[in-house]
């Protein structure tokens, strides 16, 4: 019996020695689970943020109080028989354009008869004069241009990114002057009426 015992006595310690074992295992498991769980939950994040800057070219004609934008140039009559007609240019300046521009690279301002002919023996001219109000770099006025139904004109060139404000009187005021060509005579001029399309555009 004794010898039995001690047997049981030597055999319970080695349970007990891999009982120890066993826990030490599972803890240390465990304890790396919880290292990965702190290292899963960090306390700092990030996200993708885009930054969009729009290329824009906006153009608006304007009246100088507010009205319609159609322009009519008209050779007086004469008041009295025996008077000469046409004896000095007609002209009309009533008009604003308004632009935004928003470009790496310079832009200008065309003038374009789109639609309709200058009655023969005459000369229609536009001259962009930019305005004061607004910001930015608005241009350089090319002078008085004649629109002769061809090809665009410039009329403001090395446009940067600019602003010229939204008051009617703000913008480049644009003078129509309707003159005689050179090389014809007021007696050249034949009774007429011409609708004209003038077009204007922002381009490269």
């Amino acid at each position: 019996m004794k010898h039995l015992f001690e047997k049981q006595n030597n055999f319970e310690p080695k349970e007990v020695n891999k009982m120890k074992k066993l826990t030490g295992i599972l803890m240390i498991g465990l304890l790396a689970l919880g290292l990965v769980g702190v290292g899963l939950a960090a306390d700092t994040d990030t996200h993708n943020l885009t930054i969009t800057i729009p290329s824009i070219a906006w153009l608006s004609i304007v009246e100088g109080t507010g009205g319609a934008t159609d322009v009519t140039l008209a050779i007086p009559d004469v008041s009295t028989a025996g008077e000469e007609y046409f004896t000095s240019n007609v002209t009309d300046n009533s008009l604003y354009l308004h632009y935004t521009v928003l470009t790496s690279s310079d832009k200008k301002i065309t003038a374009q008869i789109t639609s309709g002919t200058v009655p023969t023996a005459l000369d229609l001219t536009v001259q962009a004069t930019v305005g004061s109000a607004g910001g930015g770099n608005q241009g350089t006025s090319a002078g008085e241009v004649t629109l002769d139904g061809g090809s665009a004109q410039d009329i403001i060139t090395s446009i940067g990114s600019c602003w010229t404000g939204t008051n009617d009187t703000d913008g480049a005021n644009l003078t129509y002057t309707l003159k005689m060509e050179s090389g014809y005579t007021k007696d050249q001029l034949t009774p007429t009426t011409a609708n004209l399309v003038i077009t204007y555009t922002i381009t490269s």
